[in-house]
């Protein structure tokens, strides 16, 4: 997973050898799924022509609120590629502009449940794993401030759709099934919505 994603960003960063302008951006998302919410953190590369602009990078959750989580954060959990579309050239103190976001993670999650077995008669403690690849898909809308001629700040809010699939096994012997419900509390398909503030330093 990590080496896969390294590939990529290397790749892209080969592909946009000549572009105008390149910065490198830290963005902030809280990203809600269903009823859950996860905030992530991305360091991103960012490729400028004229008024449009790209960026990739990983993606690490730093906090999540899912019933699954094992709360082993900051994790490397995959991918996000965006596209941006600016109204004006950035020349401006402030502008406006459209942006989607594909995001690609794939999360592990091991823990442990208190299980009562009547054999014992007692809680026996029984580990899990499980992994869900959750893929979104956002389309928004931002503005960005220029704090100085290198560093700007921008927040925009995006909305979408996600699919999750997932993939639960019991670690210990003995563990009763759990088959593969998303423990995560949504559905594989559904609405989701994101906020984003994004750090850029114009190399």
């Amino acid at each position: 997973m990590k080496k896969l994603i390294l590939i990529i960003i290397l790749t892209a960063s080969c592909t946009f050898t000549y572009s105008q302008k390149k910065a490198l951006t830290f963005t902030n998302t809280g990203l809600f799924v269903g009823q859950s919410f996860r905030l992530l953190a991305s360091p991103r590369f960012e490729f400028k022509n004229d008024n449009k602009g790209w960026s990739i990078g990983p993606t690490f959750i730093v906090h999540s609120e899912s019933t699954a989580s094992d709360n082993s954060y900051p994790k490397l959990s995959g991918l996000s590629v965006s596209y941006i579309h600016y109204h004006y050239k950035q020349t401006d103190k402030i502008n406006f502009f459209f942006i989607t976001t594909s995001n690609f993670q794939l999360i592990s999650n091991k823990w442990k449940s208190q299980i009562w077995s009547e054999e014992t008669a007692s809680y026996q403690s029984h580990k899990y794993k499980n992994d869900e690849l959750l893929i979104t898909q956002h389309l928004g809308y931002g503005f960005i401030y220029q704090l100085t001629d290198k560093l700007a700040l921008s927040q925009s809010v995006v909305f979408g759709g996600y699919y999750s699939g997932t993939d639960n096994n019991e670690q210990s012997a003995g563990a009763p099934e759990i088959g593969d419900t998303n423990l995560s509390g949504y559905n594989r398909l559904g609405f989701s919505w994101a906020l984003n503030l994004e750090f850029k330093y114009t190399l």
